[in-house]
């Protein structure tokens, strides 16, 4: 699903291809693009019926717009509503209806795209952009969330967020530094938990780097990696990828130690580092990533560091 422009034309259509196997075009359909609209799709869900549902917008992008295609690509119906956002991620629900994010809405419409709820969990600015299904037939969303009264790009949080099947709320976190932090596809894992794959410019190197969170049922996790700190650190890592990890504290460090931790949150071990020596950790340990944490104070330093085989 994609947004068209015809050629000589500031319109747009809403464009819906599919591809078999081996790559060959089975069909390629365009609709709307009507008048002037900017017309488009954001997301696409094979449904029950062996057709498809698209969520997007129309009306120059202002709008909520659904549209149901059947199995050959064939608009059957479309809905639109002009007092809500335009739909970003669309799921068919349990009763064969639909739900749909919607900037900081959440919607839920019946099987023919009619409107049954729709509920506000954040600011205006705030928005949903991946929506999952959970085993309750509730719903769990990430995005962005913003501070209160900011709109800025500049300054968010990674946003999580569970409702009910009635779109109210169970729990929602956010999580992120002082930068601009989203989440942009989340999904259930077999624990019965949440991995969310976003972009950070607080962690990692600074400069919206690919991130990657796992939450346990409640959203809540123990370990991810600190914001980038001016602060000179007290040890480095010599090799932070390989069989063995091999650490050194630096010249005029104190004692240090270093707490380690899996990827699930859990401490595992501690490492002890004297001044001025150099140390290996991970023998006896099964590949993976793990985390690597530093406590001054009140101040935490958390370096990641794979073991391979």
């Amino acid at each position: 699903v994609e947004e068209h422009y015809p050629e000589g034309d500031d319109r747009s259509k809403l464009t819906i291809a599919k591809i078999d196997s081996l790559g060959n075009r089975v069909f390629n359909y365009g609709y709307g693009g009507m008048m002037g609209e900017l017309d488009g799709g954001s997301y696409i869900q094979e449904t029950a019926d062996s057709g498809f549902i698209i969520s997007g917008w129309r009306d120059n992008g202002a709008s909520l717009w659904l549209v149901k295609f059947d199995f050959e690509g064939i608009p059957l119906w479309y809905s639109y509503h002009d007092t809500l956002e335009p739909g970003i991620c669309v799921r068919q629900t349990s009763d064969g209806g639909y739900v749909v994010s919607c900037g900081e809405k959440l919607v839920k419409t019946n099987a023919a795209g009619e409107l049954e709820w729709t509920k506000a969990w954040g600011e205006d600015a705030d928005i949903g952009f991946s929506l999952v299904l959970t085993s309750d037939d509730g719903y769990v969303v990430t995005g962005a969330k913003y501070p209160s009264g900011s709109s800025t790009w500049e300054r968010s949080d990674l946003w999580l967020f569970k409702a009910d099947a009635w779109g109210d709320p169970v729990w929602t976190r956010t999580y992120g530094g002082n930068r601009h932090d989203a989440g942009y596809c989340v999904q259930v894992t077999p624990d019965g938990g949440y991995i969310v794959a976003g972009s950070t410019s607080s962690y990692g190197a600074g400069d919206r780097d690919f991130w990657l969170i796992k939450t346990d049922s409640l959203g809540l996790l123990e370990v991810e990696e600190e914001p980038v700190s001016d602060a000179l650190p007290s040890f480095e890592l010599i090799t932070p990828i390989g069989r063995t990890i091999t650490l050194r504290s630096l010249e005029g460090a104190r004692p240090l130690g270093l707490a380690v931790f899996d990827a699930s949150g859990r401490k595992i071990d501690e490492i002890q580092l004297v001044p001025s020596s150099t140390t290996t950790w991970g023998e006896g340990f099964s590949p993976g990533v793990y985390f690597i944490r530093e406590t001054v104070g009140s101040t935490n330093t958390t370096r990641k560091v794979i073991l391979i085989k």
